[in-house]
């Protein structure tokens, strides 16, 4: 029986409680959730690093997404450094500009 792009298959639970998926699945990391209704929803996931997991907490995760937002609305663009310069009032001769190069 299908839904959409969904494949339903029945499988049977062996002796020791498992079943097989298929090899497509082999070592992937599954969250299990046990449906009220007594069934169960399979989705494979990533596992994160600990010390990477606050990029998916609040407020961190909703600034990343707006800065790529903003990204997607602002593409790079080549800047005119002459411009630039001569619109916040510095010099090519300034001291400052000097010590970069």
């Amino acid at each position: 029986m299908a839904h959409g792009n969904a494949v339903n298959e029945i499988k049977r639970v062996g002796s020791s409680g498992q079943f097989t998926l298929g090899k497509e699945y082999a070592g992937k990391l599954m969250r299990v959730e046990k449906l009220e209704e007594g069934g169960f929803k399979l989705t494979p996931v990533v596992d994160v690093p600990e010390s990477e997991a606050w990029i998916f907490e609040e407020p961190h995760f909703g600034r990343i997404k707006r800065a790529l937002a903003w990204m997607d609305a602002n593409p790079a663009r080549e800047t005119d450094l002459n411009a630039f310069f001569q619109e916040h009032g510095i010099s090519l001769d300034d001291e400052d500009l000097q010590e970069v190069h």
